[in-house]
């Protein structure tokens, strides 16, 4: 009888070891799962709640964001107005308004038949809006493309554009340089199509005669 006890053991502890292993990799496997479907859960409960925590606080979430944008556009006529290029922008629906960095705005206008590229504008950013004012922010720079004309560079620290009409203006201090010419106002003001500029407030205006 002692013999078949002692002899039952090995088997018993056998099965039972394995047994064991076995359930010890299930139970693994299972506590794998549960984690991961428990962070998965816990992004979509992040997620949702900085959307409706954006939302109390008034905060709109953008509808996409895309790179390298590049955008010709065209009038009715299918003529070429004006090209606009970032290496990032961001929409919102809500409020249409796209947000761009770094924007380049490059508008042209018809010669003879042939539309020719006429002003380059950059800023650091820019925001276009549904009437299609661009207002722009920091270090903005508008680059004359024409050679035939005096004025070359317009700089100021913020101005609005309003791409369907052409006009202009910025509220702050503006620098106007030409190969000649350095004036600054307090203010500016314009049309591209009709090539206008217009300096306001305390103008003051250097004159540099080349002698031949």
């Amino acid at each position: 009888m002692r013999d078949k006890i002692y002899g039952t053991i090995p088997s018993v502890f056998h099965r039972y070891f394995f047994m064991s292993k076995r359930w010890t990799i299930f139970l693994g496997t299972l506590v794998v799962i549960l984690l991961g479907w428990f962070y998965h859960l816990n992004q979509i409960t992040t997620l949702q709640s900085l959307i409706l925590s954006n939302k109390k606080e008034g905060v709109e979430t953008p509808t996409y964001v895309g790179e390298d944008m590049y955008t010709i556009a065209f009038n009715k006529a299918g003529v070429r107005e004006y090209a606009l290029t970032a290496p990032k922008v961001t929409y919102f629906q809500q409020s249409e308004k796209a947000l761009f960095q770094q924007p380049q705005l490059v508008l042209f206008r018809n010669n003879a038949g042939e539309m020719l590229p006429t002003w380059r504008i950059t800023a650091q950013s820019a925001v276009l809006n549904k009437q299609e004012q661009l207002s722009l922010d920091e270090n903005v720079k508008i680059l004359n493309l024409q050679p035939e004309f005096v004025v070359k560079t317009l700089t100021t620290a913020k101005a609005f554009v309003n791409i369907k009409t052409g006009d202009y203006y910025s509220p702050l201090p503006t620098t106007v340089t030409g190969p000649q010419l350095i004036s600054n106002g307090q203010s500016m003001s314009g049309n591209f199509n009709q090539q206008l500029i217009t300096l306001e407030n305390q103008v003051d205006t250097h004159y540099e005669f080349k002698q031949p």
